[in-house]
């Protein structure tokens, strides 16, 4: 079951709703103020790198990949 964030437009409120597949249609309302008024907003849970911490081509004694 994906994660959706969204925002409440009328009160500000940011909140994540866990949402079944046969749920993924309905109405979202927001826990603060009960408003209809929802947006679903970019998450940023799990965005991330797995790159190294230093570029490819730097002084790092770790290759590119991090192998």
């Amino acid at each position: 079951m994906p994660i959706f964030e969204y925002r409440c437009e009328a009160c500000g409120k940011v909140f994540d709703v866990l949402v079944k597949s046969s749920e993924r249609n309905q109405e979202q309302r927001c826990p603060q103020c009960q408003s209809a008024k929802v947006k679903k907003v970019f998450s940023t849970f799990g965005v991330g790198s797995s790159s190294p911490s230093k570029p490819c081509g730097s002084s790092s004694t770790t290759p590119c990949g991090g192998g």
